[in-house]
């Protein structure tokens, strides 16, 4: 088999100085090297590039030789992700024999082209420069280099192609240097194994005898694997450690890549994803709060307790979706539960109702059956009931696509099976909190926020009014809605000239998600709970604003636009004197500020004492008078326009 030649973006040598290293590290170096030279990985160099190396000593006293290849790796041209994900064993059909085989030093046994090997010369450094420095290349993929897993990838498949073809019957799972391989009988997986073993030793590929793994039980990508089970080995989780942002982002990682196999949902994991906010420091302390404790109790016994199934060619795939308290989840079903999906744990919009929640998992789920199986299910359960299901599809984009489209069967009964009594503990109550019709003999309530953050209400004879620290006019409506919802338990038909308020507070009648990071976030989740505390339902509709047609309800609105702009005009007045009296600015930056007229602006300036002495008097037009005060007749006042105010030059006669 031929190395594969790399492609890069500029062929200018990129030279990058060794820095020291002590006496025990370069004895370290030396040995490594030795073994790698007479094992034929490395070769001599006087080659133009060069990048630094560095030795790293394991746990176990022995060193690890380390190749920092960034520079050549801003080089190279990447070769993508040829294997954007790993194989799922849940798809290995029941009962179906299995052997597991390691191939030894995958990466050194791939050769590297030989027009590339000089881009991968290091250096190793003499002490005091009693010599010449000792300069090496590498012959075979080295670690750190960005396509040696792609080419890795490529070298294996090329000498498993030719046992997989003629035996289709045969399945050859291979993730890197990982290989597993299975058929229907043991007569075809021992014929198939022999085959493999043969096309691995002819392209240079050896296998770790003492890994080979034969048996009704085998480990494969950190699962067990039995002959109708898959479940994760069991390991306890060592909390001690976990001290820094880097300690908590690889535990989080490690149960991330565990989740399909186990019910470890978002909400399960919100303690620990909580931690990884805030400093991006890898070194940053962080603390294991109590509920990330709690949360990590219940993980190690959902990872002991779940078993998955393995697949069964006869019967068709299917979905089923389950509840938390505000995430779903997914369950791939096939008479047992095959893999676990998830949602993403930040919500992808300000306001993600459960609907369409729901719908983008289902189309997550319907994706990742059509990878692990190549086709479609027929079937997705769904803890709604079939006039919900119709009311999303015509609503949401996401339910048409779903059911008309892929034309997926929607049910709402769940297989009688003991696992889907342990994901069904929460019961779903659809309580309709915000009406889509007015109510009949309720009181009505207009709002208005203004540009500014002042909102104002008008309930019958009682007037409401908010001031936010945001000039958003939507922030105020908000704050305005929360307030009359706090004050007023009765019905209402709320009334508002802002359709993105309206649209808010109907998607918070049903649960959602809320983004955490949107600057409207406070005001909508206290919305969010006025709402769940309600007895009595609310109506919100919308008004077009400045519309002057006649009626009570143009009125209303009017009148409620007028208070809210009252109270701007009050309060900004107020702001401009406070900010007057503390830098003393002129007429047109407090104006211009605060929106207030001129006038208004001339007279905060008037009344104060430190800017009043300041001001010019004012002298009549033609000549000047002498025979008058002798303040006025003795000096001349000349008025000179300056970027920073008005400014007086006085001179005297």
């Amino acid at each position: 088999m031929q190395p594969l030649p790399l492609s890069w973006l500029d062929n200018k040598p990129k030279w990058i100085p060794q820095w020291p290293l002590t006496q025990e590290k370069l004895a370290a170096v030396n040995d490594i090297v030795l073994q790698q030279l007479e094992a034929g990985h490395l070769q001599p160099s006087t080659s133009p590039w060069n990048t630094p190396i560095f030795v790293i000593k394991k746990k176990s006293g022995k060193y690890w030789l380390l190749h920092d290849l960034r520079a050549v790796n801003q080089q190279m041209q990447p070769m993508g992700a040829l294997q954007p994900g790993l194989p799922v064993p849940t798809m290995i059909p029941k009962h179906w024999p299995l052997i597991v085989l390691d191939l030894k030093d995958c990466f050194f046994s791939i050769p590297l082209h030989e027009q590339d090997t000089q881009r991968f010369a290091f250096t190793i450094p003499s002490i005091n420069h009693q010599g010449p420095d000792k300069r090496y290349g590498w012959k075979v993929l080295p670690q750190g280099m960005t396509n040696s897993p792609a080419i890795c990838q490529l070298y294996v498949d090329q000498a498993v192609e030719p046992v997989q073809q003629p035996c289709p019957e045969i399945q050859i799972l291979h993730y890197m240097d990982d290989l597993l391989i299975t058929a229907e009988s043991e007569s075809h997986l021992m014929e198939a194994y022999k085959l493999l073993l043969l096309y691995l030793e002819k392209v240079g590929l050896q296998v770790a005898p003492e890994k080979i793994q034969k048996g009704e039980v085998v480990q494969y990508l950190g699962l067990k694997v039995t002959s109708e089970k898959v479940n994760p080995l069991e390991f306890e989780i060592a909390i001690d450690g976990l001290q820094t942002l880097n300690d908590f982002q690889k535990l989080c990682g490690n149960l991330n890549w565990l989740r399909p196999y186990c019910k470890l949902t978002t909400e399960d994991m919100m303690p620990l994803f909580n931690i990884l906010e805030g400093d991006a420091q890898l070194d940053s302390p962080r603390r294991l709060t109590k509920e990330a404790r709690l949360a990590l109790q219940k993980i190690e016994k959902q990872i002991k307790a779940m078993q998955m199934e393995r697949c069964d060619l006869q019967q068709a795939l299917e979905i089923l979706i389950f509840m938390e308290q505000l995430y779903p989840f997914a369950v791939i079903w096939q008479g047992g539960p095959l893999l676990f999906v998830y949602p993403h744990s930040h919500a992808p919009r300000v306001l993600y109702t459960q609907g369409i929640a729901v719908a983008d998992l289902i189309l997550t789920a319907i994706k990742k059956v059509t990878e692990m199986a190549g086709k479609t299910p027929k079937r997705c359960v769904v803890p709604f009931a079939q006039l919900a299901v119709e009311a999303f599809t015509r609503e949401c984009w996401q339910w048409a696509y779903i059911v008309l489209i892929l034309q997926i069967e929607i049910d709402n009964h769940y297989p009688r099976h003991p696992f889907v009594n342990f994901c069904t503990q929460v019961s779903i109550k659809r309580v309709q909190k915000v009406r889509r019709d007015p109510i009949q003999g309720a009181v009505t309530v207009f709002m208005d926020g203004a540009k500014g953050g002042t909102g104002a209400a008008i309930l019958g004879n009682q007037r409401y009014f908010v001031l936010t620290a945001s000039p958003s006019p939507q922030h105020a409506e908000l704050a305005i809605i929360a307030t009359v919802l706090c004050r007023e338990s009765a019905p209402m038909n709320i009334l508002s000239d802002s359709a993105y308020v309206v649209n808010a507070v109907q998607m918070l009648a049903t649960q959602c998600l809320i983004l955490k990071s949107s600057s409207v976030y406070s005001y909508l989740s206290e919305i969010q709970g006025l709402l769940n505390q309600r007895e009595h339902a609310i109506y919100i509709g919308h008004i077009r604003a400045h519309s002057n047609l006649p009626g009570p309800l143009t009125r209303g609105n009017m009148m409620a636009d007028h208070y809210s702009r009252f109270l701007l005009a009050c309060t900004a007045l107020e702001q401009a004197k406070e900010y007057h009296s503390k830098w003393h600015v002129n007429t047109h930056t407090l104006s211009f500020k605060f929106n207030i007229p001129c006038k208004q602006a001339e007279g905060i300036i008037r009344s104060c004492e430190k800017c009043v002495v300041a001001t010019v008097p004012k002298i009549p037009a033609g000549p000047i008078p002498v025979a008058l005060n002798q303040d006025i007749s003795g000096r001349w006042t000349l008025h000179i326009s300056l970027l920073l105010g008005d400014k007086a030059v006085f001179m005297s006669l």
